[in-house]
Formats: C-alpha cells, structure tokens, sequence
C-alpha cells in the first residue's frame, strides 16, 4: 500500500523504528481498500455561530452511543448532542472542569444514565510542559456528566497522545508525537494494561502519519486518523497492534479542513470535520469499512 500526495504522487518509504520498510510508496493504481468520497453527510455546514454566536469554537472529540452522537466543542468548553437519527441537537452542557479533548471514546458496560462510561483525552494546551496526558472516565447523561475516574498515561508517551482501549484485551494505546507538534518527526505508541496506567508493556516508535486526530479499531488493527500539515488531505492508517506494522491509506481529497475525530460503529467510520479557513462549518460524515 503506498504513501501519495493528492496528485499520486509517491512520498516516501515507511519504516519500523529499526529503520526497516514496511511497505514501498506507489502511486494512486496501487490497492487502496477505502474509497475515494464519503457514502454519507450527515451533518452538512451547520453554522457553528448558530451553536454559540458569542465565542469562537472549534469540534474536538466526539463518540457515538445508540442513537446519541456526543461532540466536545473547545471555545466555550461544551459537549453537545445530536440524535442520530435526525441529528437535530437534543442536548447541551458545560464542561467546564475539562481541558480541549483531542478524542474520546465510550466504554462497554452501561451506567444507570442509560449510557457506558465516556472516556475523554485532556490535554492542557500552551507549551512543551503543559500537557496532562490524563485520561477521564465520564458517567454521561443527556443533561450532565460527573467525572467518575482519573488516569494518567505514564512512561514517556509523548506530547499531546491520543487514547483508545481495546475492550476485548483490556489494554489501552496511546499515540503522541515524539516532540512538540510543530517539530515533531516521528510518533511514539505506547501500551498499558487496563489495571495500570503508569508502566508501559511496550513503547514503540512510528513514523510520522500525519496530525493525530482520532484512534478507533477496527477488525483487530489500530486505525489512527490523521491531516497533513496543511490540512489538505485526510489520512488513514492502519497498526498492527501484533507487529506494530503501518498499513497507510491515503483519503485524498483536498479538503481545506480538518478532520477531528473518528468512531467506528460496525463496519461505519465516522468523522468529525470543521473548516478552519474561516471557522463557520461542521460536518459529520460517515464512510463504510472493509468487512
């Protein structure tokens, strides 16, 4: 599978941290298993003026449970609802004790609320020493939420890591880069057991693919979402989370944009997109999986 820019045109070779290559660049012919245009826009320019016409605020985090979408929006730190079945807004809170949510994700196990536990990824944004890598368990309703636990990533997992758990396993995987985003030249995994957040199993280097912007799994394999620098292009990864091997997926559509967040629902990805060339829209699509 190759690594292209949005002409086909080849970028470069992808290698483990010992510097062995993966897989060799091709152009656009070679065989990209996701397709090139979104099957659905379910939420198309809703004006995010309309949401708050007094401040500025940019979609973070976001995840889906039955028929609920729950978005985290910065700028005025609110997590807002839609119903996915005719995506109107059902609900509305602050959350004021929380810091940007770069992902979030729901657990199994369903609360009194009717919903499982929302974990939400903080990061305190503002420099090279002001991120907190902590990880929130949220018991979430349509009308509140109250922060039931606190985790923090430990071991060297990088700056601004994003977070997912594979439930099956009970093992949690954190992606950060491996210096401050702006600098940064390659991406650092790390792996924990559910029972203990601060000792890494296993620590490894990545290339870099791509501004990190969402982590799902799907069929057994990391899925890492990912922008280029300018925004222009979507990136999809795949990790072996056996071998640690990168299967890239270019989405290559110059978009002007960035995407947030991903959640896959069955054989579903959906994303989270703003327009970050003048801030007035958002928009959730969604695109099928391989089986």
């Amino acid at each position: 599978m190759g690594v292209c820019d949005a002409s086909g045109n080849a970028l470069s070779e992808i290698c483990n941290s010992a510097g062995v290559v993966i897989t060799s660049a091709c152009d656009t012919s070679g065989d990209i298993i996701y397709p090139d245009t979104f099957n659905k826009v379910l939420l198309n320019d809703v004006l995010m003026s309309t949401l708050n016409p007094s401040k500025t605020i940019t979609p973070q985090g976001f995840a889906i449970y039955g028929n609920y979408y729950f978005q985290f929006f910065s700028g005025d730190n609110m997590m807002r609802i839609f119903s996915m079945v005719d995506y109107s807004l059902v609900g509305s809170y602050e959350a004021s004790n929380i810091a940007h949510v770069n992902n979030m994700f729901f657990g199994t196990v369903v609360q009194d609320t009717g919903f499982p536990l929302l974990y939400v990824v903080e990061h305190s944004l503002g420099g090279r020493n002001n991120d907190s890598k902590v990880v929130d368990a949220l018991k979430v309703s349509l009308n509140g939420y109250e922060i039931v636990s606190k985790y923090t990533l430990g071991g060297d997992c990088g700056y601004y890591p994003g977070c997912i758990i594979d439930w099956n396993t009970d093992t949690v995987y954190a992606i950060g880069y491996n210096d401050y985003p702006t600098d940064a030249t390659q991406m650092i995994l790390t792996v924990y057991s559910m029972s203990d957040w601060s000792t890494p199993t296993h620590r490894v280097v990545l290339p870099m693919m791509g501004i990190l912007n969402g982590l799902e799994f799907h069929n057994g394999k990391l899925l890492y979402i990912g922008n280029t620098w300018n925004d222009s292009q979507l990136i999809l990864s795949e990790i072996d989370v056996n071998t640690f091997e990168i299967t890239p997926h270019y989405y290559s559509k110059s978009t002007d944009s960035e995407y947030e967040d991903c959640c896959v629902v069955g054989n579903a990805l959906y994303l989270s997109q703003w327009d970050r060339t003048d801030n007035l829209y958002y928009r959730l699509y969604s695109m099928d999986l391989p089986a």
